[in-house]
């Protein structure tokens, strides 16, 4: 089922199959509604390696590749992830110059979507990263596979197959999501679903070699993967339903579910790493505060006061960007909506928030950042960029009929000095965007 355009702020409830698989929100078979949280212990029994004990008794799937692909061997063997045989046979992204900005701007569309039945999932990758831009789209293939584009200076260098478990897969695979000058992809396994593995290794590694993976469980335990994971030198994390998420300790093994102190909250927002500390959001129905926490002292406000609501927190590793509201007028509506930036800080104390601009909305924007830049979606056919040093403000075009997508990890990326956008028509489906389009920066233009 394709879900109607989404409204700002419920982009983490699209559809990212694929790219992120149904993930950062609720479960589609769980109720949304759910009361106060009361917060708890952040600490938690180390987990049990999935061994031989937890992998014994899964069967091996009976699934045959598509032609000319075949598995990839680096997965369980519940697994069914296939590869090409040759990444030169993989159907190229169908790249042509923007009918609405021919200059700086390019778009590729679907082709393919009217027979196969979907044209991309929801969700763009991208990073540069030792001067190499990485980036990955998803798309529908014929019979019912979801592939995985993964891209290097725009040669194709990876790409992944395999098919939802409503439609007979058995293994979901997240990502790679491009993050700290890393890659890294989950795998969501239908009979060990809580039990995924982390795969997190150099951006042009990930598809050759990927590496030892962190492998999370056993199947009996209460973790639910979301679809997005991290691994920095010190933690990885993995992100579960309804914004909840898990940090393992790369040093010591120890394993902790963070908890924002002993506030009540009624749903966490999706946390990122940046080296040993974890970033995220606490909602407490009205206003949202931002936590950061480590391993050896839990977790601590960031930004967190009685009248203002913190939200949309981002971070590329090297820049904070969020929404800072004021004069709650019930839901996510506020009298003042403004848009803040600070360097990378681990307390509240160390942190140099700059206010960009007041934003001319009235709920929280969606937002990514990278490069020096943030991108704001105010609405579904107004995106602007800032720069996060002096505020410089950029808008991509505004067309009659379209609309732009948005979020961190969603469907806006910022990489090798462009943006990179999942483009749908306005009322229409935005978990199904017929058109991936990318701006050179520099010639989008200014007020």
């Amino acid at each position: 089922m394709k879900l109607a355009a989404h409204p700002i702020g419920l982009g983490a409830l699209i559809l990212q199959i694929g790219v992120g698989c149904a993930c950062d929100g609720q479960r589609f078979d769980d109720d949304p509604a759910k009361p106060p949280v009361d917060a708890g212990a952040d600490t938690m029994p180390p987990p049990a390696d999935a061994g031989d004990d937890v992998e014994a008794g899964l069967p091996t799937p009976d699934a045959s590749p598509p032609p000319g692909w075949h598995r990839w061997p680096f997965p369980p063997n519940d697994c069914t992830i296939f590869v090409p045989d040759d990444l030169g046979t993989v159907e190229p992204l169908p790249w042509e110059p923007c009918p609405y900005q021919p200059d700086g701007c390019t778009r590729a569309g679907a082709p393919w979507a009217q027979a196969n039945g979907w044209a991309y999932a929801s969700g763009i990758m991208g990073a540069t990263i030792g001067g190499d831009t990485f980036f990955l789209i998803a798309r529908q293939a014929a019979d019912q596979w979801w592939e995985s584009l993964y891209f290097k200076n725009d040669v194709l260098i990876g790409s992944w197959r395999w098919k939802t478990w409503g439609n007979g897969g058995l293994c979901n695979a997240s990502g790679p999501v491009l993050f700290a000058g890393k890659a890294n992809m989950v795998l969501i396994r239908a009979q060990a679903e809580s039990s995924p593995w982390l795969f997190s290794t150099s951006p042009g590694q990930i598809f050759a070699d990927p590496g030892t993976p962190q492998v999370f469980g056993p199947p009996d335990s209460a973790l639910l993967p979301g679809g997005h994971g991290f691994q920095t030198s010190k933690i990885a994390l993995l992100r579960e339903y309804y914004g909840g998420f898990v940090v393992r300790d790369l040093t010591t093994g120890a394993f902790q579910r963070p908890q924002p102190g002993s506030m009540p909250y009624v749903q966490l927002t999706p946390a990122t790493p940046v080296e040993d500390r974890s970033f995220y959001g606490a909602w407490t129905g009205a206003l949202n505060s931002v936590w950061v926490h480590s391993m050896a002292s839990g977790s601590q406000p960031l930004l967190k006061d009685d009248f203002h609501s913190y939200d949309r927190f981002e971070t590329d590793g090297t820049d904070f960007v969020w929404i800072r509201s004021s004069g709650h007028l019930g839901g996510q509506q506020f009298e003042t909506v403004e848009l803040w930036t600070a360097p990378v800080a681990f307390t509240a104390a160390t942190l140099q928030p700059k206010m960009l601009l007041t934003l001319p909305v009235a709920g929280p924007a969606n937002l990514a950042v990278g490069e020096g830049w943030v991108a704001a979606r105010l609405d579904e056919g107004d995106t602007r960029l800032y720069r996060l040093s002096d505020g410089l403000e950029k808008r991509l075009p505004v067309v009659d009929g379209v609309a732009w997508s948005g979020g961190q990890f969603e469907g806006l990326a910022i990489a090798g000095g462009q943006v990179f956008v999942q483009t749908y028509t306005i009322g229409g489906a935005g978990n199904d965007p017929p058109f991936i389009t990318r701006f050179d920066i520099d010639k989008l233009p200014t007020p």
